[in-house]
């Protein structure tokens, strides 16, 4: 396990493709051409009862490769 040195103290980061019954929320999906930046707070949500859960950050200006923020 590697330590992140980027980010909220007591958060998780998984891999886009490691969240399963994750939906974006439109509305919350801001950013540029190159990705979503994940400035605008949770940006996915459990499929199942539709609340917010994560934030997923996939500009590469973010220092992050595509991460997901739990």
């Amino acid at each position: 396990m590697y330590a992140v040195s980027f980010g909220a103290r007591n958060r998780i980061v998984i891999a886009p493709g490691d969240s399963r019954s994750m939906a974006l929320i439109p509305e919350r999906c801001e950013g540029y051409c190159q990705g979503l930046d994940g400035r605008d707070g949770p940006n996915l949500a459990c499929e199942g009862c539709g609340r917010a859960a994560a934030t997923r950050q996939s500009a590469p200006w973010s220092g992050f490769d595509p991460a997901g923020w739990l």
